[in-house]
C-alpha cells in the first residue's frame, strides 16, 4: 500500500483512536440433595458470557489515514460475543460393607456447549473526520467480515472405588464422550481405565521392618483418554467467497483460485472449497500404563517415589499440509502414532527438624524416550 511508515510516530500515536470495551460475566451454581442415606445427587451449572466491542479510527494525522494513504481517513468497528455453558449431573454413593470392605463411586453425565459470533465493518475515505466513529458510515464501505462458530459435547461417566482395610485399593472408570466436531458416525468414543494399589507395609510380614519403612505402596494403572481439540467444523469442507472479477485470482494456502464472470457481469459471487472434508474424522486417543512405588523411611524423614510409564497416542488430530498438486493446501486428518516411555524418580528428605528450624531437600530425575510409530494413515 501507500502507507508511509516514516510518518511522525509521536503525532501518529496522539491521534490514533483505539478503544476496546469488554463485558465478562461468569456464573457458578450448584445444588446437592441426599436421595438416600449415603447417596447424594449434585447438579452444577457454569455459564460465562464475553462481549467485546472494538473501535479503530485513523484520522488525517495518523500514518494509516493521512492524505495520500491507501484508505484515507478510515474507521473499523468490531463486535464479538461468546457464550459458554457447562452442566454436570452426578450421583455419589459411599457404603461401608463391614469387615473392612468399603466402596464409593460416582455416575453422571455432563453437557457442554459454546457459541461465538463476530462482525467487523470498515469504512474508508471518511469525509468528515471531526465526527470520529459517529461519521464512519459517510465513508466508502471497505472490508466487512462476519463469522459464527458453535460446538457441543456430551459425556457419560462412572467410577467405582473399592478399599479393603486400607491395604488393597481398586478403581474402575469408564466414560463415553460425544463431540460435534467429529464426523458423523465417529462422534462418540469410549475410554475405560483400571487402577489398583497395594499398601504392603500393612502386611504382617512387614511388621519387623515398620520402624525403618513406615509406609510402602505399589501402584498399577492402565487407561485411555481422548482429545477433540480441533476446529469446530473440521470434518467439513470450508467454502470461501470470491468475487467474479475477470482475470482476478485469490490465493488460499498457496493455491490460486479464480472465479470468472458470466458474460460481462462481474458482480456475480462464487465460492471455492479451501479445505477438503473428512468424513472419517474421529477422536484422538491416548492409552497409558503406569507402574509406581511409594516408600517412606524413618518416620517420614525420607520419601521415595518411582514411576514407570508407557503412553501411546494414535489418531492424532492434525491440520495436515497437502501437496499443492491436490488443489488444496490443508486438510484435517487423523494421522500418526507416537509412543512415550519413561522413568521418573523423586526423593524428599527432611535432614533437620526441630521446633525452630527445618531443613529439607528434594531431588528428582526423569528419563523419557519418544518414538514415532507411524507418520500418516499408510506409513
Amino acid at each position: 500500500g501507500t502507507n508511509d511508515y516514516r510518518f511522525n510516530p509521536i503525532m501518529d500515536l496522539k491521534n490514533q483512536h483505539r478503544k476496546t470495551a469488554i463485558t465478562y460475566i461468569q456464573f457458578n451454581g450448584s445444588a446437592e440433595y441426599e436421595l438416600f442415606k449415603g447417596i447424594r445427587l449434585k447438579v452444577s451449572v457454569v455459564y460465562t458470557t464475553d462481549n467485546r466491542r472494538g473501535e479503530t479510527f485513523n484520522n488525517s494525522k495518523t500514518r494509516y489515514g493521512y492524505p495520500g494513504s491507501t484508505n484515507g481517513v478510515n474507521a473499523t468497528l468490531t463486535t464479538s460475543e461468546r457464550r459458554t455453558w457447562l452442566n454436570e449431573n452426578t450421583i455419589n454413593f459411599n457404603k461401608d460393607l463391614g469387615l473392612g470392605h468399603k466402596i464409593n463411586g460416582v455416575v453422571g453425565m455432563s453437557l457442554h456447549e459454546s457459541g461465538y459470533k463476530s462482525n467487523s465493518n470498515t469504512f474508508n475515505q471518511i469525509p468528515n473526520e471531526s465526527l470520529g466513529m459517529t461519521g464512519m458510515t459517510e465513508g466508502l464501505p471497505g472490508l466487512a467480515d462476519a463469522s459464527r462458530l458453535e460446538w457441543s459435547k456430551m459425556s457419560y461417566y462412572g467410577r467405582l472405588n473399592y478399599d479393603y482395610k486400607s491395604k488393597y485399593y481398586l478403581t474402575a472408570t469408564v466414560r463415553s464422550d460425544g463431540s460435534s466436531k467429529m464426523a458423523k458416525g465417529n462422534k462418540w468414543r469410549t475410554f475405560p481405565s483400571l487402577a489398583g494399589a497395594w499398601t504392603f507395609s500393612e502386611e504382617s510380614f512387614m511388621e519387623n521392618i515398620r520402624p525403618v519403612m513406615s509406609n510402602a505402596k505399589l501402584r498399577l494403572g492402565w487407561g485411555g483418554t481422548g482429545n477433540d481439540r480441533t476446529d469446530e467444523y473440521a470434518s467439513y469442507a470450508i467454502l470461501e467467497k470470491l468475487n467474479a472479477t475477470k482475470g482476478n485470482y485469490t490465493t488460499q494456502n498457496g493455491i490460486s483460485h479464480g472465479v470468472y464472470p458470466i458474460g460481462n457481469d462481474v458482480n456475480k459471487v462464487g465460492v471455492v472449497p479451501t479445505t477438503l472434508p473428512n468424513k472419517k474424522l474421529k477422536w484422538e486417543k491416548t492409552t497409558q500404563t503406569n507402574v509406581g512405588v511409594d516408600l517412606t523411611f524413618f518416620d517420614e524423614r525420607i520419601n521415595l517415589t518411582a514411576d514407570w510409564y508407557n503412553k501411546t497416542t494414535l489418531d492424532l488430530l492434525l491440520l495436515a499440509t497437502l501437496p499443492l498438486s491436490s488443489g488444496y493446501g490443508q486438510a484435517n486428518k487423523n494421522v500418526g502414532k507416537v509412543r512415550n516411555r519413561g522413568l521418573e524418580f523423586t526423593v524428599n528428605t527432611t535432614n533437620v527438624r526441630t521446633k525452630d528450624f527445618t531443613w529439607s531437600t528434594n531431588f528428582n530425575i526423569s528419563f523419557n524416550k519418544n518414538t514415532v510409530l507411524a507418520l500418516n494413515e499408510d506409513i
